[in-house]
């Protein structure tokens, strides 16, 4: 299971657009189609579905426990989430709760909720409805606004392909001086970038993994982060909140996009 981390804490941000975009003519907060895209597909198209973990990560301004997170959500949502210990551990000051399928987790923190879906991806829709029912859970607890939200997605594709170099699906290949061997066996390359608005940041990770038999993998990890320090970023009770997660959620996409090629959408295909 992936966590997200803090990347950058201390810059002011531009207020968010209400969720309804007078620019667009129509509600920003729908699941927007256009190139072929594994994020957009049903699972069902994808064989094997390359998402094995999306989440999205909300830190509150208020001080509360994480605790105290746990036993609201364990009083509104129980039974969906059983607070057993096949379906509870503990990692890196987190607590984490899953569902009975083992498919969904919710994660509390010291003012920290994360929600996380792991494979087959169910798809945005019912991804947004989980964050949308775990923050109604905690919001006995919660009074004050959001300071920060991320949204994650960890790629595992397999390159049914052999004998075609890295390059032939991705953009974003490390450079290899030109007295490196060709044939590139392993790589790991990971990338931070912060937006002109100063406080949302892209972390993109490029790695191999574990080869898939005959055929090779690699992981494709993007986060994107917006927050303000010790100030107000949205609000948890309009739709504020809604529209973060729904730009970064986008902006996360079109980096995927911009760092594949057409090669690796006939994966898709």
């Amino acid at each position: 299971m992936f966590q997200i981390k803090t990347l950058v804490t201390g810059a002011k941000c531009r207020t968010p657009r209400s969720l309804a975009d007078p620019r667009s003519g129509r509600r920003a907060f729908t699941l927007r189609r256009g190139a072929l895209h594994s994020h957009d597909l049903d699972a069902a198209h994808l064989s094997p579905p390359p998402i094995i973990e999306a989440v999205i990560e909300l830190r509150f301004l208020d001080d509360v426990p994480g605790a105290k997170l746990h036993a609201a959500i364990q009083s509104k949502l129980g039974e969906e989430y059983p607070d057993t210990p096949s379906a509870s551990i503990s990692a890196d000051d987190m607590t984490f709760v899953a569902s009975r399928d083992q498919k969904r987790m919710l994660g509390f923190g010291a003012n920290l909720l994360s929600i996380h879906v792991l494979e087959p991806y169910p798809g945005w829709e019912q991804f947004i409805r989980q964050a949308q029912d775990a923050l109604q859970g905690v919001l006995s607890v919660v009074k004050g606004p959001l300071q920060a939200v991320a949204v994650r997605y960890v790629d595992r594709i397999t390159l049914r392909a052999v004998g075609r170099p890295f390059h032939d699906f991705v953009r974003i290949m490390p450079f290899r001086p030109e007295a490196m061997p060709e044939n590139l066996q392993t790589f790991y390359h990971a990338s931070t970038s912060i937006h002109k608005d100063g406080c949302t940041t892209v972390t993109l990770v490029l790695a191999s993994t574990t080869p898939d038999g005959n055929f090779p993998r690699m992981i494709i990890d993007i986060g994107a982060r917006r927050e303000r320090e010790a100030e107000p970023l949205c609000d948890i009770r309009t739709s504020d909140w809604l529209q973060v997660v729904d730009e970064l959620h986008t902006m996360q996409r079109t980096i995927f996009e911009d760092s594949i090629t057409d090669a690796m959408r006939e994966l898709f295909q």
